[in-house]
């Protein structure tokens, strides 16, 4: 009598990661870690590799479309070899995608 080995199976598709978002009085908070709050401005981010919160400031046009957004990313206080966005015009129901910029 011979006998089979018996089969194995993987299953191919991961384990899909769930994320929850609440949001409570402007504040967005991701897996309950304060992800980002809105300014008159634009919006606070809140880095936790840093420990710090970056500023970021939106330039909008008349109709209320971001149409720069930018931010001191090195921190020394001053716009200046930094990444900006430049976000085109909305046409449609879908935003077209922004145009990363360095400002030097």
């Amino acid at each position: 009598m011979t006998s089979t080995p018996e089969a194995t199976w993987t299953n191919p598709f991961p384990t899909p990661v769930t994320n929850k978002t609440t949001y409570l009085a402007g504040f967005q908070y991701k897996d309950n870690q304060l992800e980002f709050f809105r300014h008159a401005e634009g919006y606070v981010k809140y880095q936790y590799s840093e420990n710090s919160y970056s500023y970021v400031f939106n330039y909008t046009n008349h109709l209320g479309n971001v149409r720069v957004g930018y931010s001191d990313i090195d921190k020394n206080g001053i716009l200046g070899n930094e990444h900006i966005q430049d976000c085109p015009k909305q046409i449609g129901p879908t935003p077209p995608p922004c145009q990363d910029l360095y400002v030097s």
